[in-house]
This record gives C-alpha cells, sequence and structure tokens, in this order.
C-alpha cells in the first residue's frame, strides 16, 4: 500500500468528478434511501425503525401525568419521511462521531459493529469513564489499551491527528491517510465541570483542526447527572464552549501561537516543508472562569461561534421529564415521539438556552441509558432511573446550514458491558480547498506527519486549575 500512496492522494484530490480511490481508501455504499441499520431517516416525526408506530401527537407534556388511557386515546401527528444520497466529490468528506459511557469496562464486542471500517474520511470517538472509573483514573490516566484497540480496528489506513483525555473522558480523532496533505493547525484542550470547576470527573475535551480552508472542532463532554439537574448541564455546556482553548487559523497555512510548549514527542521540523506545524493547547488553565477565550483578533469566540463546523457529542446526561411507569408504558408502545418532546436537551434548546444554532438528527432509537448489568432490561434497581437519551451528537456550521448532512443517527443494543449504549452519526461535510499547496510538499507533509502521528501521541490530564 506505501508504494501507492502518492497515487492515492492525487486521485483523491485532484478528481474533477465523483473521485474512485484505491482499495485501501474509503469505500462508500452505493445510492440508498437507507441509513446503515437499513431504516429511513425521517424528518421530525415518525419512527419507522421499531416496527409498525401508531400514529400519536408529538406535543404531549408527560409531566404529571402517569395513565396510559389518557394517551392510549389520542391520534398522532403525521410525519414524512427523506432519503439520502451517498456520494463522494472532491470538496466533501465523510466523518463519523461517536460517543460511549463505557462505565469502566472492557469492549467484549467487535468495535466495527459500531464504527464500520473504511466508510469515514475522519473517525471521532468520544468515552466516558474510559478504562477505568472516574476514581481510578485520577491515578491510572493512560488510555493507550483503548487507544490501541481503536487503532486496530481501524487499520493502517488511519492516522491518529490528537488525543486528550480529562480523567475519564476521553476524545481521539484519527484521519484517513489521504486526508493528511489537507490537514494543519492541530490542537486539543479540555476543560473540567466537576466539583469547584476544576476536578475533571466532569469537563469536556475538545480537538481541533483546519482540512484546507475549514476549520473542524469535536467536542467531547461528560455533563452533570441526575433528573432534576438540567440547569447544571446547561451551565456545563456554557463553560466548555467559552473557556476551551481552539482557535481556527485566520490562514490554513499559519498556525496561531500557544500559551504552552508542544509536548516533548510532538513531531518537529514541519514548519518548513509548507508553514504547517502542530501546537498543542493541553495544559493547566490558567485562565479563570471570568475571562474567556479571545480569538486571533482580540474578540471573545466560543468554540461554537469561530469553527466552521463543529461537532459535539458525549454523555450529555439530559433526561426525560415524566414518571418511570409512563416512559416504560411509551416505550412498551414505541411512542417515540412523546418521549422526543419531554427529552429536556430538546426543551432546552427550542428555548434558546442551550446549543443555539446546533442540530441533531432524528432520535429513532431506543434510550440509550440506564440498563442492567450485560440486559437490555433498564435499570431495576430500587433507583428505578427513567430511560433517557443521555448520549447524543450534535452538530453545526457557521456558514452554509447544508455544508453538514446527517446521513444516519443511531444506537448499537447489542453492547452490554456498559449501562449506557453506544450512538454514533455519519455525515456528509463540505469543505474548502486550500490554494497553494503542490502536489509535492504535501506528499512529503503526509510522510512526516504519518511518521510522527503513528508514534502514538497522547495527552492526558487530571483538573485545570483555575
Amino acid at each position: 500500500m506505501k508504494k501507492n500512496r502518492r497515487a492515492s492522494i492525487t486521485a483523491f484530490f485532484k478528481g474533477d468528478d465523483a473521485i474512485e480511490m484505491h482499495a485501501a481508501a474509503p469505500e462508500f455504499p452505493e445510492k440508498s434511501g437507507n441509513d446503515e441499520d437499513g431504516r429511513k431517516l425521517s424528518r421530525g416525526g415518525r419512527n419507522n425503525s421499531e416496527g409498525n408506530v401508531a400514529e400519536w401527537p408529538v406535543e404531549f407534556n408527560l409531566e404529571g401525568l402517569d395513565d396510559w388511557e389518557e394517551l392510549n386515546s389520542i391520534s398522532n401527528a403525521n410525519g414524512d419521511c427523506v432519503t439520502h444520497t451517498h456520494f463522494l466529490s472532491k470538496s466533501k468528506l465523510r466523518v463519523f462521531c461517536g460517543t460511549w459511557n463505557m462505565h469502566a469496562k472492557k469492549p467484549q464486542d467487535d468495535l466495527r459493529l459500531w464504527i464500520p471500517l473504511n466508510k469515514y474520511h475522519i473517525v471521532a470517538v468520544g468515552t466516558e469513564e474510559c478504562v477505568n472509573s472516574i476514581a481510578k483514573s485520577v491515578v491510572f490516566t493512560s488510555k493507550k489499551q483503548w487507544e490501541d484497540l481503536l487503532k486496530e480496528t481501524l487499520g493502517e489506513e488511519y492516522v491518529l491527528v490528537s488525543s486528550h483525555s480529562l480523567t475519564a473522558i476521553h476524545n481521539i480523532v484519527f484521519v484517513h491517510e489521504s486526508v493528511i496533505p489537507l490537514l494543519s493547525n492541530i490542537q486539543s484542550d479540555a476543560v473540567a465541570t466537576g466539583l469547584g470547576n476544576q476536578l475533571g470527573n466532569k469537563g469536556g475535551v475538545g480537538i481541533a483542526f483546519s482540512i484546507g480552508r475549514t476549520s473542524f472542532a469535536f467536542v467531547n463532554c461528560h455533563f452533570d447527572a441526575h433528573q432534576q439537574n438540567t440547569e447544571k448541564r446547561n451551565g456545563n455546556f456554557h463553560r466548555i464552549n467559552q473557556e476551551l482553548k481552539l482557535y481556527p487559523s485566520q490562514n490554513p497555512l499559519i498556525t496561531p501561537g500557544s500559551s504552552s510548549s508542544p509536548p516533548s514527542n510532538a513531531v518537529t521540523g514541519l514548519a518548513s516543508l509548507d508553514g504547517l506545524g502542530k501546537t498543542t493547547a493541553t495544559r493547566f488553565s490558567t485562565v479563570s472562569s471570568n475571562s474567556p477565550p479571545v480569538g486571533l483578533l482580540g474578540k471573545k469566540q466560543a468554540i461554537s461561534e469561530c469553527f466552521d463546523r463543529v461537532f459535539w457529542f458525549g454523555d450529555l446526561n439530559y433526561r426525560i421529564n415524566g414518571t418511570r411507569r409512563m416512559v416504560d408504558l411509551l416505550l412498551l408502545h414505541n411512542k417515540y415521539e412523546v418521549l422526543r418532546f419531554n427529552d429536556q436537551l430538546q426543551i432546552e434548546m427550542t428555548k434558546g438556552h442551550v446549543f443555539s444554532h446546533f442540530q441533531e438528527g432524528p432520535l429513532h432509537f431506543r434510550p440509550t441509558y440506564k440498563f442492567d448489568k450485560h440486559s437490555n432490561v433498564y435499570d431495576s434497581s430500587s433507583k428505578q432511573r427513567i430511560p433517557s437519551w443521555t448520549d447524543r451528537v450534535l452538530y453545526l456550521s457557521n456558514e452554509k446550514a447544508n455544508d453538514i448532512e446527517i446521513l444516519s443517527y443511531r444506537s448499537q443494543m447489542s453492547f452490554q458491558t456498559s449501562d449506557h449504549r453506544p450512538v454514533g452519526a455519519t455525515f456528509q461535510v463540505n469543505f474548502k480547498w486550500r490554494f497553494g499547496a503542490t502536489e509535492d510538499n504535501s506528499t512529503e507533509f503526509s510522510r512526516v506527519l504519518a511518521r510522527g502521528y503513528r508514534a502514538n501521541q497522547a495527552k492526558s490530564e487530571v483538573c485545570t486549575v483555575q
């Protein structure tokens, strides 16, 4: 495969029409109206993936209700299906974003069931309670075992861009090797929102870079738990969004400065190739909570405001309002529309309290939390936690809204080692080319960069100090 590398890069980036790549490059499915589970994505309403679903009203508040007969007497608003065309052109990328609260348990399933191989140019995987428990992760910070498993699953065609952990919260991004010539301005940072806004038992980890002239940010997070803590979760989002020290370059050929030195194992000698370099913002924060990030022009900029494409995922911990009995009955009868209407995250987004301008795919899968051990039975303990969509993937384009098209959004119910189920979303994303790059310097850069990343760069931290 190595000897075909130049040819593959040329084919991938120089074609005028839909691009045909050599065997090692990502493979794309034929045009289809279905997502990867064979289920059609729908616009806003009806779930056709769980069998025949009776028509139900979406706008029906569950709070204070515990009577199935009341709900069963009401008919549904109509919904219609839309299909998505799967194709690739020279200005489009295929992206996978996944999140999984692992409950400090080692996976026993084939990760390819969750992350299908050879389909994506960018693979971003966020995990919470990764490898070890939150308490144990304070001492044992390494996530190498998990990172190695992901590398083995994806194969040699994928290159580690950045890996960063905050206690038990972990974020890692890979790209297909053919994308490397357009990659620049790689950064990562973490913000703690745990005890005193310093401990990393809760918080967010961000990884950012540019592809061509388009900036990307991938943020994985673990928000406050418990049914009643909606406002705390909203606060977690705003703190992470404001305080992550990640900056899009005004010129992708120039990497902005950093307040810290690159790690000792960072790639060196890259700037001489074509002005590209790798920086890291992975450090103990010295910025107070009253001093939000400042952009390159001296303006206050949140992550959601300054990056062209933002993907935000994780155990957001938003719950479904209602009683356990009521939610169980709705699940039994596949009444997802009513559950979605009572989902705390959708309620808060509608009110404009959180994730302003972000979008999410349709929730056509069962709530991903909380399950009994090695079972698809929801919490049978004395706590009787309400099943909820705690694990989410959201996205935002700060240019044209259709620059990000969601292709699928699903959970992997067969993974039963954790009390959460992993969630994955796939996207087709437009990007802008970088002008001035040549095949020669891009090929040389890709070779040097890949060699450096395969040395297993990673960053871990336990807390952030204000």
